[in-house]
This record gives structure tokens, C-alpha cells and sequence, in this order.
């Protein structure tokens, strides 16, 4: 375990045969490149709760290929809250640990309030994974996957706008190439547990390029699935995240 707090809840878990996280998009029409609804799956170490996620799941987008995040999307189930964020990072350079914040305030037109089309929390199993390997960090009890997912064109209209930790308006779609940092936290406004991608402090002031915890460069084109129910994809996520894998 690796995670800052000592919650293996969020100890993001992979090793470089068992991915610890996926991503897919399902573009909804032939017709628009910024439609659609973008997919992502994380893999932590247990459900420590019984019940479901406690805390904060980030993925930090890089939508101009600079090393920096400039936008937020992610889960939020701290308390009684439960659904999917969008939002901007604060003021800093946002390009490593320690420059990277996160703006409290919610940029979704309505609240991505958690149903069975947005959000699934389930035991790693053969139901929803090819492997045979339930436990990949070898800490006791069965890893958890946690699924979930926002509208592309959500993404794409609040990157359109100057925001916080954003000063230019970018323009994206499913051809633009996009990298991500995957993070979990106790608090909405700074990553404090876990980074994707190995034992990183969040007091680290190394980018995140250096730290090789940035996925590969991808476009959500490459990651393009097409299902008829929502519910289909969180079982069996099939288009693979170009990420970092760690144990």
C-alpha cells in the first residue's frame, strides 16, 4: 500500500499485467465530434466500508498536451454525497503534486447525482474481469472496481471558457489527444491519498511527465466503444486507458 492515509480503499492497485485503470468512450453520433459520454474504471485495493466508496476519485485531464491538468472530472462520496464532479483546477501551474489544486465549486450544468448509467461499485470478479487474479496487491481481500462516467460535451464547453488554473479557452474533441492523472483524496480541494502510477508523495514538487505518472497521449477515438445500455460497459469496460501501472 501506498496511499497517504492509510485507507486501502484508496490504494489504487495494478501491477504491469493487471491495468489499474481503463477507460472508454461511446461517441452517441455519427454526427458530432464532442458528443457522447466519456467511461472510467479505477481499481483500489478493497471496499474497506462494506457498503460502497468513501472519498474522492480525480482524473485530471491535460487537454492542450502542456504536462499541466485543465480540467477535473471524477466521483465525489464524502458523506452523504453521492455523484460525479467537473471542475477546475486552482490557481497553481498544476503540472505536479504540489502545484495541483482543485476549485470547490461544481462546473456541471445539474448535478451528476450517482444512478446505475453514471456510477457502479462492484467486487472485482469474473463477472467484470478476464483474469483470475481478484487480489493483485496481495493485501487479503478482494479488489474493487470503481466505474463512472460524465458527458463528453460537458468536458468540451467547460474547457471552452477561461476558468481557474485555466487562463486560455481550449478547444477539444474525441480526435484531440488528451493525457490523464488519476488520483484519490479525502478532501475536494487537494489530492491527498494515492497517484496512479507508484509510491509519489503529494508533497512532490517533480512534474507530473517526470514522475511518469501522466498517462500516454490518447485520443477517446482509440478508446471508441459503441453499447446499447450504460450498464453493459461498466460490466465489462472494454476500451483500455494508455496509463502508468504500479503495484
Amino acid at each position: 500500500m501506498d496511499q497517504q492515509t492509510g485507507q486501502r480503499e484508496s490504494d489504487l492497485v495494478g501491477t504491469a499485467a493487471v491495468p489499474s485503470a481503463y477507460t472508454a468512450f461511446d461517441p452517441a453520433s455519427a454526427g458530432s465530434l464532442t458528443d457522447g459520454t466519456l467511461y472510467f474504471r479505477v481499481r483500489v485495493a478493497e471496499d474497506s466500508q462494506a457498503v460502497n466508496y468513501s472519498g474522492y476519485i480525480w482524473v485530471g485531464i491535460d487537454a492542450n498536451s502542456d504536462g499541466a491538468i485543465d480540467i477535473f472530472t471524477g466521483v465525489n462520496r464524502q458523506g452523504s454525497t453521492a455523484q460525479n464532479v467537473l471542475r477546475n483546477p486552482g490557481t497553481g501551474s498544476n503540472n505536479s503534486p504540489s502545484t495541483t489544486s482543485i476549485i470547490s465549486t461544481d462546473l456541471s450544468p445539474s448535478p451528476y447525482i450517482h444512478t446505475a448509467s453514471n456510477y457502479d461499485w462492484a467486487a472485482v470478479g469474473a463477472a467484470n474481469y478476464a483474469g483470475t487474479n481478484f487480489d493483485v496487491d496481495g493485501g487479503g481481500a478482494t479488489d474493487y472496481f470503481l466505474s463512472f462516467s460524465v458527458p463528453f460535451q460537458d468536458l468540451v464547453n467547460n474547457l471552452n471558457t477561461v476558468g481557474s488554473g485555466r487562463p486560455t479557452a481550449i478547444s477539444i474533441n474525441q480526435d484531440t489527444t488528451l493525457g490523464f492523472v488519476i488520483a484519490t483524496s479525502q478532501q475536494g480541494n487537494t489530492i491527498n491519498q494515492d497517484y496512479n502510477g507508484g509510491a509519489i508523495s503529494t508533497s512532490s514538487s517533480t512534474t507530473f511527465a517526470s514522475l511518469g505518472i501522466i498517462t500516454t497521449p490518447t485520443t477517446l477515438t482509440a478508446q471508441e466503444v459503441t453499447v446499447p445500455e450504460p450498464e453493459t460497459l461498466f460490466l465489462c469496460l472494454l476500451g483500455l486507458l494508455g496509463r502508468r501501472r504500479r503495484k
